[in-house]
């Protein structure tokens, strides 16, 4: 199994940043030169994500939260294609007047394929991802 994880400090508690990110349509906002929400489920528990990476790869995830535990945690998995399976979390901590927020998945489960693009460069791409990701929510108002 592969983990790829990023933690940074945002200037706002988990009550004001929960709402946000507990709703997939506003995850877009976090990456936009990396992933591309294309389409939320009507519940908004589910989305269809592109993640754009070098030199024109892509993949296509179905997203999921499986479990809510408001205001600190979102579990939840992707299916990449037909063989990848990945867990995601969120952990928001609170952290003086602010939070410590860790975005984080774990492979569970790889086609031949994503291996491959995992050692080629795939796990740093997504760690950079990451780090983006907390840096624009730490940018949000």
């Amino acid at each position: 199994m592969v983990e790829i994880a990023a933690t940074a400090d945002v200037a706002q508690p988990p009550e004001r940043l929960w709402p946000f990110l507990s709703d997939l349509r506003n995850h877009w906002r976090l990456t936009p030169s990396f992933a591309e929400v294309e389409s939320v489920d009507g519940d908004r528990s589910g989305a269809r994500v592109r993640i754009s990476g070098r030199f024109g790869v892509s993949r296509t995830a179905r997203t999921r939260i499986l479990e809510a535990n408001e205001p600190r945690e979102l579990l939840g998995r992707a299916d990449v294609g037909r063989g990848t399976v990945g867990s995601v979390r969120w952990l928001i901590e609170p952290s003086g007047d602010g939070s410590r927020v860790t975005l984080s998945a774990e492979v569970v489960r790889a086609s031949l394929h994503d291996r491959l693009l995992l050692v080629l460069g795939g796990r740093r791409l997504l760690r950079r991802g990451f780090e983006d990701a907390l840096e624009q929510l730490g940018r949000m108002r």
